[in-house]
């Protein structure tokens, strides 16, 4: 379970001014729900995320104020893990994050994929069989020489959903998945969302269009604070 309570943030203005973009927000996600983000721009979707991802304080500087816990079911026991008190650099562990602009940075796909699994000490004969299954779930198969810097919007947005598929982790976050996406790669990804489901993972999902609705539990709607 993902349990947020009492979450405010705001940015730090020139002139000592303050922009307060979320306040006092509270949700509580089960294993197995999608809940979708729906709300005007500026009204706090990205925010959300990046907080509790810690991009937000971690990278983008923020005050904030709230709890963050997430809840996982390990074979010996329930496991509670304050998200606040996570390093970036540890993050893989808990969730998996498509941001709305995603970067890449080696010069070849199959790089791309190999390294958040490097990055969770994944033994390199398991890794190159799960990239493997994951690229052709994910049509990549043909593609993991190229340069990720070449591809389509679309084909962008496969290799981020590709990357969270391997990291397999409880929690996944997604920032406008659908921007870019259309026909079959819309169905695929309607098709892996549900897939999440099914596994228990937790899903908060950001986003302007009503493709998913169908898949969602619940839709919240934030307000842009005035």
């Amino acid at each position: 379970m993902l349990s947020i309570s009492g979450l405010s943030v705001s940015y730090h203005q020139s002139g000592g001014k303050r922009q307060e973009i979320l306040r006092s927000f509270d949700l509580e996600l089960q294993e197995g729900e999608l809940v979708l983000l729906k709300a005007p721009a500026g009204a706090g979707k990205t925010t959300l995320l990046n907080t509790i991802s810690g991009v937000i304080p971690q990278y983008i500087k923020a005050e904030l104020s709230g709890s963050i816990m997430l809840e996982t079911r390990k074979p010996e026991a329930i496991v509670r893990t304050d998200l606040r008190a996570v390093p970036l650099s540890g993050m893989l562990e808990y969730l998996s994050y498509q941001m709305a602009e995603q970067y890449y940075f080696f010069p070849q796909l199959e790089h791309e994929l190999a390294f958040s699994l490097e990055n969770l000490g994944m033994e390199r004969g398991l890794m190159k069989e799960k990239i493997a299954h994951v690229a052709q779930y994910f049509g990549l198969d043909a593609k993991l020489s190229l340069d990720a810097a070449h591809l389509s919007g679309g084909e962008a947005r496969l290799l981020s959903w590709a990357i969270a598929e391997l990291i397999d982790a409880p929690l996944v976050l997604l920032d406008e998945p659908c921007r870019g996406v259309s026909g079959r790669n819309l169905v695929l990804l309607q098709a892996w969302l549900s897939s999440l489901k099914e596994r228990g993972k937790l899903i908060l999902c950001a986003e302007h269009l009503s493709a998913l609705d169908h898949l969602s539990d619940r839709v919240i709607h934030l307000e842009k604070l005035a």
